[in-house]
């Protein structure tokens, strides 16, 4: 074992333990934790790590460990190579070397917690609290029923009660005194317990074998992102229950908002704006029950802006049930721009799919108005193109700089009046075996290389092959197909595809074509139930051709966009 020592300094200080393995979480998830405790934590902070190495780890190469991560800001870093002697129970080893923390860093008393905790405001003042306990703990908001059954199993708890019991949370605790003596007591006296989580059994046989001497702590302290209550708490932490680092995007705890949020993970800003970025940027948007998906279109929006690209926002959010609204009104708080909120006089199915008239034709109309509203103001720069945006859509800050780049490709740039991308259909990986990806934003989805969206597709010829689509690319309509064995579809290796409608989700038109007000979004019915339907899309892909002589496309090379 090597040990850097501790100085001996007392007083008005909060000591703060982790554990961390010597693997990519040294890098991935540790920063981001240091990083967190010290913005949020006032006074005297001292972060302590023992850090776990493999049995066969030189200790020169401890030693460089521990001192590169004292150099990152940490008090003091224990290396140790721990033997798991129950395989399969990895879990219960980092269970027993919370048990004796202070001793093993030479400390009265210290706070641990998990590494992949946010600490989102401060934590001083928790030495304070029942100064004549052993043990601080916080109640696991979830009702861990293996948990519940050891405990009820091994009498500690009354089996048939009317109420779950309370269960203590071993990702946040707070010793004063090494507690191994009664961890290992409880592992020996039940040496039978669920192997989902034997350590959090453990630890709540210990803490109810303390009595009064563990003290539960408010809930405040911390939360777990499971927990949907946590969006009206006041959290202080919030902790990923282990599944932070397989979470992409991730998913975050807002404070100001109070609330758990996805948070796609970020791409390097985007270069200044001038030769293949236009000079300015209207974004139209329509949002309805969006608040999971907008902190991501957030933040593509904020990286334009800190890459000074001049924008201006006109949203129109209608018939929200969540905080949709309330997101945007506080985005929009001194931004160029209008927010409208509206309550629709007339129903409509918002369910995906539903192609009919009752649906397609009140969209088309929230589309044209926006569109009104935002060509009504001046634009916010020279050479200013307008982003025409669907809600969950997903896409990297780079894509207006892709998009431009490919358009510098054609021999007639100036001639394109609407750039698209090749949006990729998102599917649940087990429906579509054999023939999809991982996608790399979202977990448990899959990229089948479908185009999306089809319905508002029609190809040069004006052929509408909607659900399959046009591309022979595609892996989900003709998997295991030759695309060289498909005559008509179009090649892969084409990389500006000009068609007569398309849309995606996510298209890019000069705003001085959205100016006439002619080239607007429009639909119409046929059948005694209106149900065959003309997508929006096509009608003001229609107009913007006929009207201006200008090209609709897509990029087919600029497949980084994924819709659900």
């Amino acid at each position: 074992m090597a040990t850097i020592p501790l100085s001996a300094a007392r007083g008005a200080i909060l000591d703060i333990v982790t554990i961390c393995k010597a693997d990519h979480w040294l890098d991935d998830v540790l920063p981001r934790f240091a990083a967190l405790v010290d913005a949020n934590c006032s006074g005297t902070v001292r972060r302590h790590l023992l850090l776990l190495t493999a049995p066969e780890t030189p200790a020169e190469d401890e030693g460089r460990l521990a001192a590169a991560l004292l150099a990152r800001g940490w008090y003091s870093v224990v290396c140790e190579s721990p033997t798991d002697e129950q395989a399969g129970r990895r879990l219960l080893l980092f269970d027993s070397l919370r048990a004796r923390l202070p001793g093993t860093f030479g400390l009265r008393e210290c706070l641990y917690m998990d590494p992949d905790t946010d600490v989102v405001a401060d934590l001083q003042g928790i030495q304070s609290i029942a100064p004549d306990a052993d043990l601080l703990w916080v109640a696991n908001p979830l009702c861990l029923e293996p948990v519940v059954a050891d405990l009820r199993r091994h009498g500690l708890e009354p089996a048939g009660g009317a109420a779950p019991p309370v269960l203590m949370e071993p990702g946040f605790l707070y010793l004063r005194r090494d507690l191994d003596g009664e961890f290992a007591a409880a592992a020996a006296r039940h040496p039978e317990v669920n192997e989902f989580v034997p350590g959090s059994s453990y630890w709540n046989f210990v803490m109810r074998a303390l009595g009064p001497r563990a003290v539960r702590l408010p809930d405040e302290f911390n939360r777990t992102f499971w927990d949907v209550p946590a969006a009206a708490t006041r959290a202080r932490t919030v902790h990923y229950t282990g599944q932070w680092k397989h979470l992409r995007p991730h998913v975050e705890y807002d404070r100001p908002a109070r609330r758990i949020v996805i948070r796609p993970e970020r791409v390097p800003d985007p270069p200044a704006p001038g030769g293949r970025l236009p000079g300015a940027l209207a974004v139209v948007a329509l949002f309805r029950d969006a608040a999971d998906y907008l902190p991501h279109a957030f933040s593509r929006f904020e990286a334009w802006e800190r890459a000074g690209l001049p924008l201006r926002y006109y949203f129109l959010e209608n018939d929200s049930t969540d905080d949709t609204a309330a997101q945007l009104t506080a985005f929009m708080s001194g931004r160029r721009g209008r927010l409208e909120s509206r309550r629709l006089a007339i129903h409509y199915d918002p369910r995906r799919g539903g192609e009919h008239h009752d649906r397609i034709m009140p969209l088309a109309r929230m589309r044209s108005f926006i569109a009104d509203v935002a060509m009504a103001d001046q634009p916010a720069g020279v050479n200013e193109w307008t982003l025409l945006l669907d809600s969950d859509i997903y896409f990297p800050a780079d894509v207006l700089g892709r998009m431009f780049a490919e358009r510098a490709r054609d021999p007639r740039p100036e001639s394109i009046g609407m750039l698209t991308c090749y949006t990729q259909q998102l599917f649940h990986a087990e429906r579509i075996p054999g023939a999809a990806a991982p996608c790399p934003l979202l977990p448990g989805w899959a990229i089948a290389d479908h185009y999306f969206d089809t319905y508002a597709f029609h190809d040069s010829l004006h052929r509408h092959p909607h659900p399959a689509c046009a591309f022979a690319r595609c892996r989900r309509c003709r998997p295991g197909t030759d695309p060289a064995s498909l005559p008509g579809l179009i090649p892969r290796d084409r990389p500006i595809v000009d068609v007569a409608a398309a849309f995606g989700g996510l298209a890019l038109v000069p705003t001085t074509i959205l100016r006439d007000g002619r080239i607007r979004w429009s639909t119409y019915g046929s059948g005694p139930d209106r149900s065959r339907v003309l997508a929006e899309h096509v009608l003001f892909c229609d107009r913007l051709r006929t009207i201006t002589g200008s090209r609709v496309v897509v990029l087919q090379d600029v497949d980084c966009v994924y819709r659900l």
